[in-house]
Parts: structure tokens; sequence; C-alpha cells
């Protein structure tokens, strides 16, 4: 038996399982990074495959395992992508059908297209983009460093956009919103003419009073 691999698989499997059947107590970085996940399970059944691990029933169930986990980071992935109509969806009633160009008739010009499958795998990894400005740390309380957001926008600063404000998992116990918070903040929202506020997720529980 492969316990090293089996180990290896195991750290992406159970936080693939609680994500798909969420626990309000387990804090999980695979709900919100499948693809992460992802990589480590490649990397590991790579190294396992290349050692000579899996010559042995206990490998190729270890392999199976890997494969099922994989399916799982797939249905997670594909929970995520929903999001995406979700917040179209909800920006069109609250500022009409043609917000796109009411905020930048540019943009609502081109043709929509899907990312590139090299692109999106690749996202995790994506930074913060040269077009879009980040004020750091804007106190909104009165409790310190527990209340702090940042602020994403354009830079050129379009009138008229839509403000969207951010809350990253985390459960405010953990978590940083200059981090977590890039690929909402940054994306296609801000180079729409939004402005985005991702807020601390280290801040107080909700319904503590601040200024």
């Amino acid at each position: 038996m492969p316990v090293g691999y089996l180990v290896g698989v195991l750290v992406v499997a159970v936080p693939a399982l609680f994500a798909l059947a969420p626990q309000r107590s387990v804090p999980n970085l695979i709900n919100e990074l499948p693809i992460l996940g992802l990589y480590w399970l490649v990397f590991d059944t790579a190294l396992a495959f290349a050692q000579g691990d899996i010559d042995t029933a206990g490998g190729w169930a270890t392999v199976g395992l890997a494969d099922v986990t994989t399916a799982g980071l797939a249905v997670i992935a594909w929970r995520g992508l929903r999001a995406r109509p979700v917040l179209e969806r909800a920006m069109a009633e609250a500022l009409g059908a043609a917000w796109h160009a009411a905020i930048d008739p540019g943009l609502a010009a081109r043709p929509r297209r899907r990312l590139p499958l090299a692109r999106m795998l690749l996202l995790p990894l994506s930074r913060r983009r040269r077009d879009v400005e980040r004020v750091a740390d804007i106190p909104y309380g009165d409790a310190g460093r527990r209340n702090l957001l940042d602020l994403y926008r354009r830079r050129d600063h379009p009138a008229g956009g839509p403000v969207l404000i951010h809350l990253h998992g985390g459960g405010y116990t953990q978590g940083r919103k200059n981090s977590q918070s890039l690929p909402c903040c940054t994306g296609w929202p801000a180079r729409a003419g939004s402005v985005s506020a991702p807020t601390t997720a280290c801040g107080p529980p909700p319904g503590t009073p601040s200024t």
C-alpha cells in the first residue's frame, strides 16, 4: 500500500467531500479553487507512477480514489461557473437589461466569448490586471483592522458604475481580502466599470454595530 500517495490523495479528497456536502464548521479552500486540487492530484499521481508505487492492489485503489476525487472537483468547478450568469442577472434586475451599454458602450459592443481553457486552468495563478487599480485598507467602522476594505476600480475612473461589495469566504475568522478577492474584483466586473469593494473576512460577527 503506497501510504504516502494515499495521504496525498486524501489531502484533496476530504476537502472535496466537504465542498460537495458543505459543513458549516469546516473551512475549505477546495470549494473556492478546485483547480489547485486538480494540480495536486496530477502531481501526486505522476510521482507515484514514477516511483513505482502503483504496482499493488492498494496503489490502483488509490488511483481510483484520485479519479473519483477528480470527478468531484469537476462538479465543484461546474457549480462555480454558474456564479457569473447569476451575477449578470442581478445586475440586469438592478440596473436594467442594457446595463452593459450604460456603463461602457465599448464593452457592450464586444462579442461574448468563452474563456480559453488555458486561461481557466491558470486563473488561480493570475495577478491583478494593470488596468485595474486598488485602493487598500479603507476603514468603514471603529474596529481597527477588523473594519477595513479595499477598493478596486478601472484606472480611467468611468462615471456611473455600480458598486459590488464582495464578502469572501472565511466566516469572519480567517482569510485575506487582498488575496482571496482578486479573481472576483479584478475580473470582468471591474473591467466593466463597476467599483468592487472586498471587506475583511476577520471582521466582527454580523450584527456588531459599526459606523
